[in-house]
């Protein structure tokens, strides 16, 4: 069973505000697996939504943060310098993320990109 975010949004809405026409914001996504033929040949979709892509960045920026403590208790400041400067990046890069990502794979070797 799969629920995308748009349709939770307009089950939201139509309670709220039933009178008012939801448009699915396409750009959020949906997060799955679509494997075309067998597990072994390698060929699927990956599917990651802009929540999860989102959730990812800033898993890492919370990772970061805590290895800046533990950097600098063991008095490595140079590596607490370089947590802080990873856990920035990542804050940044979240705030950047605009819509979801496909990845298509091609017998576990060629990648493409695409946007939801």
């Amino acid at each position: 069973m799969e629920i995308k975010d748009s349709a939770l949004e307009h089950a939201y809405l139509s309670v709220l505000a039933p009178n008012v026409l939801v448009v699915g914001n396409r750009k959020t996504g949906v997060t799955k697996i679509v494997w075309h033929g067998a597990v072994k040949k390698g060929n699927a979709d990956l599917y990651l939504s802009k929540s999860s892509l989102v959730g990812a960045h800033a898993g890492v920026a919370a990772a970061n943060l805590l290895l800046i403590v533990v950097q600098a208790y063991r008095e490595n400041y140079r590596g607490a310098i370089s947590a802080m400067k990873t856990a920035i990046k990542q804050t940044v890069t979240s705030s950047k993320v605009k819509s979801g990502k496909i990845f298509e794979m091609h017998h576990w070797t060629s990648i493409k990109v695409k946007n939801q």
